[in-house]
């Protein structure tokens, strides 16, 4: 049960080892979030995974066209509300997968096929990042 009375440790306990997943979440509300809890001496959560929907709005698949069509990752930084408008935008795309022909990909049993597009995506960025350092 998470308590509001210690918000530090129920900001551990909603993120620490859970997948986590934004646009551009890796470079920007990771390190903040790092910082805020190096701010205050703590260890800051750990992701499980990460996923960057930034990866999958800059691909070239139609999926990804529709996706931003729709407004996935148009919205500003850190608004709850956009949070929503996101996971609207992935749902809409999800009704159009098979449609568009988009090969399926599992990320995880438990992890919803539109989530695991955009893990591809991510992954392929990180990997291709990887190969040229």
């Amino acid at each position: 049960m998470i308590s509001l009375k210690n918000p530090t440790q129920s900001t551990i306990c909603s993120l620490n080892g859970r997948i986590w997943m934004g646009h551009d979440i890796t470079r920007v509300e990771t390190p903040l979030l790092e910082a805020e809890f190096a701010k205050i001496g703590k260890p800051a959560p750990t992701a499980k995974s990460i996923i960057d929907t930034l990866h999958f709005t800059s691909s070239d698949s139609e999926l990804a066209k529709l996706a931003k069509q729709f407004g996935l990752g148009r919205q500003a930084y850190g608004s709850f509300k956009d949070c929503g408008k996101n996971l609207k935008a992935i749902k809409k795309c999800e009704a159009f997968m098979s449609i568009l022909e988009e090969p399926e990909r599992k990320y995880e049993d438990d992890v919803h096929p539109m989530l695991s597009v955009i893990k591809y995506y991510h992954d392929e960025a990180v990997n291709a990042r990887l190969a040229f350092q």
